[in-house]
């Protein structure tokens, strides 16, 4: 009886000394998968402001004049410039009317820029004379 109380003993204390280490196991593997998830590389989000807001400009011998930054309205210039200029080639060259055929319509970044660009388009197109 002894014999089987030492052997019970012997084999709990085994089987409890597996288990621990078999969890000790599965938590180093746990711990390196964590440390290479962290380990890639983040990402660098950067958030520009939407209105960049008034700036002072000029020197001290030329006097400082304040203005501001509207990027709304410098993509409305720059695309009815684009659009008045594009037109009027295509008209002065003869081509038909394709807004849609100049990168700069089709690849643009902002609505403001290709309304824009096809009210410069129909102006630098239908301003043409031709002789």
């Amino acid at each position: 009886m002894r014999f089987n109380r030492s052997k019970r003993l012997f084999v709990g204390t085994l089987f409890s000394a597996m288990i621990v280490l078999g969890l000790g196991a599965g938590a180093n593997r746990t711990l390196a998968q964590v440390r290479r998830v962290v380990v890639r590389p983040r990402v660098v989000v950067v958030h520009r402001p939407f209105f960049a807001g008034p700036r002072w400009w000029g020197s001290p011998y030329y006097g400082y004049y304040y203005g501001s930054y509207d990027p709304i309205a410098y993509q409305r210039e720059r695309g009815f410039s684009d659009g008045f200029s594009r037109g009027n080639k295509d008209a002065r060259h003869g081509k038909a009317y394709a807004p849609n055929s100049h990168k700069h319509y089709r690849n643009a970044s902002s609505i403001a820029y290709r309304n824009a660009f096809l009210q410069g388009y129909s102006t630098g197109f239908k301003d043409v004379r031709i002789p």
